[in-house]
């Protein structure tokens, strides 16, 4: 059954909450990638920002700017036109965090709804370290640091200093027009510790054996029963028809806890 109004208010309730909270313990705002989102937008939120949450962080911050999508999800990358620089520069910036949560000397990333690889782009994705983005506009690079070395970026030459354990995608050559854009990260990149999926009522949810095969660890959120998973890599958790944010983020908090662990995905 599709999700219901009175659901919807209370998702929006509950988001309210997490808004006023973020505010007043954080000093942060809230944000969406939409203007006005969706019912299933608001419950991925909802998932979101309650999995930030739920290792009891001492600070959070919000990334900007704040976004979904990518162009590799669509299953290839855009050819740089009369300003190539810019091409790069602005597929970087879909790779600064979403959310990044600080607890002690452990900090948690989270990216929302983007490519791990062409035509795969789960809800959520949770890398441990600390990430930044950086930009080179001269030579139209911008670069994914984690622990301030080179994770992944965009350039407009073929990236050099990710390292032997590194794979390489670029504007395939059919469509090319223009200059080619690379895109280059460690195998790390798409071989995350955690992915979150979401599935609010009556939303599609996909295919989550596809991402058993990426993720150490797969968890399916809904308030609605799921089938029973077919691999073991793959865990539900099932939200209560209160939407409690403190219930969920009870559920989400071993498996936040279980990537902060120096543990080899």
């Amino acid at each position: 059954m599709p999700i219901s109004r009175e659901e919807v208010q209370l998702l929006k309730q509950r988001l309210d909450e997490i808004r006023l909270e973020s505010s007043t313990k954080f000093g942060v705002e809230m944000s969406y990638a939409e203007y006005d989102p969706r019912p299933s937008d608001l419950f991925e939120y909802f998932v979101l920002y309650n999995a930030a949450l739920s290792n009891d962080p001492s600070e959070i911050i919000v990334g900007r700017p704040f976004t979904r999508g990518d162009a590799r999800s669509a299953g290839w990358i855009p050819f740089g036109l009369t300003k190539p620089h810019k091409t790069a520069i602005k597929m970087g910036r879909t790779l600064v965090p979403n959310v990044v949560c600080s607890r002690k000397s452990v900090t948690a990333a989270f990216w929302f709804d983007k490519s791990l690889a062409p035509r795969l782009r789960p809800d959520i994705v949770v890398r441990k370290g600390r990430f930044e983005v950086k930009t080179n506009y001269s030579k139209g690079c911008a670069l994914l640091l984690r622990d301030d070395s080179p994770f992944a970026g965009y350039s407009l030459e073929p990236p050099a200093d990710l390292g032997p354990d590194s794979f390489v995608e670029e504007t395939p050559r059919t469509l090319k027009i223009g200059q080619t854009v690379y895109f280059g990260a460690r195998s790390e990149f798409r071989h995350p510790p955690l992915i979150i999926e979401c599935k609010s009522y009556g939303a599609r949810l996909g295919n989550p054996q596809v991402y058993a095969d990426y993720a150490a660890r797969v968890v399916l959120v809904s308030p609605e029963k799921l089938y029973e998973p077919k691999k073991e890599n793959i865990l539900t958790v099932r939200v209560s028809s209160e939407f409690d944010n403190s219930g969920l983020r009870a559920d989400l908090r071993p498996h936040l806890e279980w990537v902060a662990r120096d543990i080899d995905p």
